[in-house]
């Protein structure tokens, strides 16, 4: 018989598990599962399923949650994040409890450093919200001058706390 990757059944056997995982780890194991597989997961209990590590995309949120829901999977449970390894993974997550946001910006005024909501039927390019900083402070600011850049700016992400590395 199949059973499932050693994550999903820790998972499955775990009330109030709570993980984290690349987006990647979500898409792979999306594309891996069998429906022989899916029949020993119970995911109902699961309480956060945090992705981040790489650029969390649209289609793999859908993609996971289209693979697991019969396993009592909740769209909920989904938490995006951002962070980077000289601030200790974790710089900014999600509410627990709500399904991460999704924006569509305008593809062609993002490449040209505005966050313009995309217009119906314009070329869109869809992010997810990593969410609210943890303990700590973030700004947008411009790459060259360092200066803030004005709310729907396209900038460089900033980071200050007490878990950031020096130097």
């Amino acid at each position: 018989l199949e059973r499932p990757s050693r994550w999903l059944r820790a998972l499955s056997a775990s009330p109030g598990a709570i993980s984290a995982a690349p987006n990647f780890a979500y898409a792979y194991s999306a594309s891996r599962v069998t429906e022989a597989e899916k029949s020993y997961l119970e995911l109902s209990r699961v309480i956060s399923l945090i992705n981040g590590s790489e650029p969390v995309l649209p289609s793999t949120i859908a993609k996971f949650h289209g693979a697991f829901e019969e396993c009592g999977l909740r769209p909920e449970v989904h938490r995006s994040s951002y962070g980077l390894a000289e601030a200790t993974v974790l710089v900014s997550v999600t509410e627990a409890g709500k399904a991460p946001r999704e924006v569509a910006f305008d593809r062609d005024q993002l490449a040209a450093g505005l966050a313009t909501p995309a217009l119906p039927g314009a070329a869109a390019t869809t992010l997810v919200s990593c969410g609210f900083p943890v303990g700590q402070r973030v700004r947008i600011a411009d790459p060259v001058t360092g200066a803030l850049v004005e709310p729907g700016r396209v900038g460089e992400i900033q980071v200050n706390g007490p878990n950031v590395g020096v130097g």
